[in-house]
């Protein structure tokens, strides 16, 4: 099982994706990756998902573009500005289509949001689960706390509704 363990070295934070191992001595913690500077973000407004995006139906949309929302909407309510399709606050980006978080130079980053961390590892971990077969909505709402989203009951429920349908 591994988990995001954050450390500060030098007054900066830095997070790692940490994982538990078995030796013959006992359980043993292991870094496994750098996941980026975390950079704590406060709360500027609450922005509710339905004001965000007023006109939508999570059934027309696909699993990827409801994440894709859901991030949207986290972000904005941190500060961050809609610009020419990608949301931006100072030097940090995020790509909706992409899904992709980064700095402007191609650095990778963590944001620290709703006591989660938001980072590629993050996101890529929920995407992972909306393309498997688990129907497990324990681990959907897990991932996404991890990731410190926050998910409006039904956009949840079509997400995980969505993940569960059979792709075809």
């Amino acid at each position: 099982m591994a988990f995001i363990r954050t450390k500060q070295i030098k007054g900066k934070h830095y997070a790692y994706l940490i994982e538990n191992k078995w030796t013959p001595q006992g359980p043993r913690q292991g870094s496994t990756k750098y996941l980026g500077r975390v950079i704590f973000m406060q709360k500027v407004r609450d922005l509710p998902f339905s004001t965000q995006f007023p006109h939508y139906q999570p059934n027309e949309k696909s699993k990827i573009e409801l994440l894709s929302a859901v991030i949207t909407t986290n972000l904005l309510e941190y500060g961050f500005v809609c610009k020419k399709q990608v949301l931006k606050k100072g030097d940090i980006l995020f790509d909706p289509a992409a899904m992709i978080l980064q700095k402007k130079k191609k650095k990778v980053i963590a944001l620290g949001i709703n006591e989660g961390i938001l980072c590629a590892n993050t996101i890529a971990r929920i995407l992972a689960y909306l393309k498997s077969e688990d129907d497990t909505g324990y681990l959907l709402a897990k991932y996404c706390v991890e990731a410190g989203l926050t998910v409006p009951k039904d956009i949840f429920v079509a997400l995980y509704e969505a993940s569960c349908a059979p792709s075809g």
